[in-house]
């Protein structure tokens, strides 16, 4: 699992910011919303019985930046994706 995690946590942030950047240029999938800057970050970690805590806080405009948090677990691993938006 290991010698793997590297490119894990590349591929799921360049197919995340891959994505994003598709639907901040396709009209049909971004409407009349204005370009938006992402920043994706990835946080890999082998279940061993050890705990892991996250937390994050940004000081921006409430009504057009956010953030999305999404956690994935497997028996082995456990995985903290969080993609922060912030208009252009």
């Amino acid at each position: 699992v290991h010698s793997k995690s590297a490119q894990w946590v590349y591929t799921i942030v360049e197919n995340c910011l891959k994505e994003l950047a598709v639907m901040n240029d396709d009209p049909g999938k971004n409407g009349d919303r204005p370009k938006m800057k992402y920043v994706v970050n990835c946080t890999l970690q082998q279940k061993t019985g050890a705990g892991m805590h996250s937390a994050n806080q940004c000081y921006w405009d409430k009504a057009t930046d956010g953030c999305t948090t999404v956690k994935y677990e497997s028996d082995q691993i456990q995985a903290v994706c969080t993609v922060y938006g912030a208009m252009v």
